[in-house]
């Protein structure tokens, strides 16, 4: 599985007709309606704004009014094809007045979609959403060796003890339990 470097924009003319395509990181639905109100926004005038999303084992595509399977099923062909996860693509049509035909408007939707992901992409890492519970004085030694690995945790509660909650690659967990006092026993797989 791969993911996606940085947010990436492609734009391409064909007879035409300007295609805008993005790709974003995107980890969930909500993420997904929020970028694609702003893009929305961004692009009133477009006359389509077609995209395909693959987050978790769930996968999503809209063709906003292009021919059923032109536009939002050749997006998330060209996501699976690079094998990705956790991203949403994009593409952004301004029609030229010229019709392409389904089977051209179709590759010039995955082109896009390629062209966003050509030298952007990395190996994913499979991460776990680890739930740590201990005391203050471990948490500070844990926050330290959490920040110097540029390891991101949140949802901190302090009550009776530190409860918080850190996405890890199996490597990391089994670093910081060496390192640290701390044996992470909640486990639930996210992505």
């Amino acid at each position: 599985m791969n993911k996606i470097i940085e947010e990436k924009l492609y734009k391409e003319t064909v007879l035409k007709s300007k295609f805008c395509a993005y790709i974003f990181h995107c980890d969930n639905i909500f993420m997904q309606n929020e970028i694609i109100k702003t893009l929305k926004r961004e692009h009133s005038c477009a006359s389509h704004i077609c995209f395909a999303s693959v987050y978790k084992n769930e996968q999503h595509s809209n063709d906003d009014g292009e021919p059923s399977g032109t536009a939002g099923a050749m997006i998330l062909t060209a996501l699976n094809e690079c094998e990705i996860v956790n991203s949403l693509c994009v593409v952004v049509r301004y029609f030229g007045g010229v019709k392409l035909g389904a089977s051209r408007l179709g590759r010039v939707y995955k082109n896009c979609a390629k062209m966003c992901l050509i030298g952007n992409l990395k190996p994913a890492v499979k991460t776990t959403l680890c739930f740590g519970v201990c005391d203050y004085t471990t948490f500070d030694l844990i926050q330290n060796y959490l920040q110097k690995n540029n390891i991101s945790f949140e949802n901190v509660k302090f009550n009776d003890k530190v409860e918080f909650e850190v996405f890890v690659s199996n490597n990391e967990k089994e670093n910081i339990e060496k390192v640290t006092p701390l044996n992470f026993k909640d486990i639930e797989k996210i992505r």
